[in-house]
């Protein structure tokens, strides 16, 4: 089967075997002319079991293999994904990063408790940061981690924010230099040379344009508060 959906404000193709793919895109379907579109085989399937070690249904290696292609292919367009997990407050973007199993996901759910309705998750996992001239926003995808928390919705990066685990919450501004460390770890690197350099400017802009913090947190509401605060400073400051 094939469909369209949307990312990042880009239409792209999708051509699947299983209809699990289709199912979980559903919410960024679109009629518009693609730019490029995405297929993709058994040996990408298996390549995407090996890659990840697992025993899961071919049906959903399929999505993921799918979601690979497309990151492939849409830094061309000046769009890398994040690992990360992102949420939308008061209209702008966090987007809080580090290791699987650091917190990020906990984190954002602090946000929500501490600051109710005003806290909107956009991607708990796979969002897609698209860089222009003046900044970079977020957008949601429906690859979106294992409590499958994201939207079809995007907002402006505000800050990036490293998560570590500690018992008292702190706050510190990280260098460009600490920023782009964490950001090339935590963003898809692609495979041929031509995009990995393509990547390394991406990367290297993304880290001048968006301040970045660490966050010592432990899993109290006031970390959020702390996080907050921390966050409006760095940007202040950037935008000095």
């Amino acid at each position: 089967m094939n469909f369209r959906i949307e990312l990042a404000e880009i239409p792209i193709e999708i051509f699947c075997s299983y209809d699990f793919t289709f199912r979980r895109c559903k919410g960024f379907f679109t009629d518009k002319t693609p730019s490029f579109s995405v297929s993709v085989c058994h040996d990408d399937i298996n390549a995407e079991k090996k890659a990840n070690n697992s025993e899961a249904a071919e049906e959903y290696l399929e999505f993921l293999a799918i979601f690979r292609k497309i990151c492939e292919k849409i830094i061309e367009y000046d769009v890398v994904l994040l690992h990360s997990s992102c949420i939308e407050f008061e209209g702008k973007a966090y987007a809080f990063v580090a290791p699987s199993g650091t917190g990020k996901s906990t984190h954002s759910k602090l946000w929500q408790e501490k600051f109710g309705s005003l806290v909107s998750i956009i991607n708990d996992d796979k969002p897609l940061i698209k860089i222009t001239e003046n900044g970079a926003t977020v957008y949601g995808t429906p690859w979106n981690g294992k409590f499958s928390e994201g939207f079809n919705r995007n907002a402006p990066l505000s800050a990036f924010i490293k998560i570590c685990r500690s018992e008292e919450n702190s706050f510190e501004k990280l260098s460009e230099t600490e920023a782009l460390s964490v950001i090339g770890s935590q963003t898809f690197r692609p495979q041929s040379r031509e995009k990995i350099i393509r990547w390394a400017e991406l990367t290297v802009r993304l880290s001048k344009l968006i301040p970045m913090g660490k966050m010592n947190c432990n899993t109290s509401p006031e970390a959020a508060e702390v996080c907050h605060r921390g966050t409006e400073k760095i940007s202040e400051e950037r935008n000095i």
